[in-house]
């Protein structure tokens, strides 16, 4: 996100993930450093990640909007910081339960240049098993399905996308690829015209 504020103004982050990544170093209960990268990104935190590039905050709070977060999962601290915050989100049951309607409230410009995080965690790890630290515990049940996913994707393309990570794939939990072919499906859904 900060490579992009030298040649956008004010671009916006879509968050698809089944985390919030708002904790800070003085809130955090696990000491997880990924779940403090929105929070540093807006500004808040460890002041040396909080001014990476040439702006801040890296991005406004205000120009974030979250798709896929699951309620369970949030440290009590991060969830006050969240509910205090200028950021928009959709949980994951919204997205279940009406998955377009709950997305259009969230992506309302779509001539916004936009940054898209795609942390896969936003999938229920029943369906997507080659998670980074699925052993570890900290990806419950809850998470879209694949194909709730790719629907949602595909309600993204009308975005003007500048930028994109995806996250969290382990390729040693994923021996015969079936995992990686689907995630390459979900990158086609979002990139092919």
């Amino acid at each position: 996100m900060a490579g992009l504020s030298p040649t956008f103004d004010h671009p916006r982050a879509l968050y698809l993930d089944g985390d919030a990544d708002f904790n800070t170093d003085q809130t955090t209960i696990s000491g997880y450093f990924s779940g403090m990268a929105l929070a540093a990104a807006v500004g808040k935190g460890y002041e040396p990640l909080t001014r990476v590039g040439d702006r801040f905050p890296i991005i406004r709070e205000e120009d974030v909007r979250m798709l896929g977060l699951r309620r369970s999962k949030l440290e009590p601290q991060e969830s006050k910081n969240l509910e205090d915050s200028q950021l928009k989100w959709v949980t994951a049951e919204a997205i279940q339960n009406e998955a377009q309607k709950a997305v259009q409230t969230i992506v309302d410009d779509a001539k916004k240049p936009t940054y898209l995080h795609f942390d896969l965690d936003v999938i229920d790890p029943v369906e997507m098993p080659a998670l980074a630290g699925i052993h570890a515990g900290v990806h419950p049940r809850g998470g879209l399905t694949y194909e709730q996913t790719n629907s949602l994707l595909k309600q993204l393309k009308k975005v003007h996308l500048v930028g994109m990570e995806i996250t969290l794939y382990d390729p040693t939990l994923d021996q015969d690829k079936k995992h990686a072919q689907r995630i390459v499906q979900l990158i086609k859904t979002v990139l092919e015209p």
